[in-house]
């Protein structure tokens, strides 16, 4: 059962990622957002929106901070029951904890932090197309092929 795999917190010796599937923001109904990251190198591939929890932060507090942070928006809160894919992985510094939520939009205005250099808003239909062309970042590719 997911109670059994869910980290609230992180282990000392594992880090976690969390992202989002997030559906409701305004204009863009039936679509969700996927980011192009500033100084990554090429080819630039799409990612969910998301990323690192902070030491002693929740999993659910670290999406929630991480898609105000990079978009602006506010969602509404998630908890395990929100977790629609979940891998350990093992990458270059170490084990980790891949998650994604279903999250829904709460409030805000869509702002990009300094760091995302573009926003995409695909419907799942096309973001099929994106996974199949190969245009989706590694292990977030693996989570959409899962959910959509």
């Amino acid at each position: 059962s997911w109670s059994l795999k869910i980290y609230w917190r992180c282990d000392v010796d594992k880090s976690c990622v969390v992202f989002a599937i997030i559906d409701g923001i305004p204009g863009h109904n039936g679509c969700f957002p996927t980011i192009h990251e500033k100084n990554k190198p090429s080819p630039k591939l799409r990612k969910l929106v998301g990323g690192k929890v902070k030491a002693g932060e929740t999993i659910f507090a670290a999406i929630a901070r991480e898609v105000k942070q990079e978009i602006g928006i506010t969602i509404c809160p998630v908890s395990e029951d929100d977790v629609i894919y979940e891998v350990d992985l093992v990458g270059k510094y170490g084990p980790y904890d891949f998650f994604v939520f279903k999250a829904r939009y709460l409030s805000g205005e869509i702002e990009l932090e300094d760091g995302i250099e573009e926003i995409f808003f695909s419907t799942p239909a096309k973001t099929k197309e994106l996974v199949r062309g190969g245009q989706i970042a590694k292990n977030h590719d693996d989570a959409l092929k899962m959910c959509l």
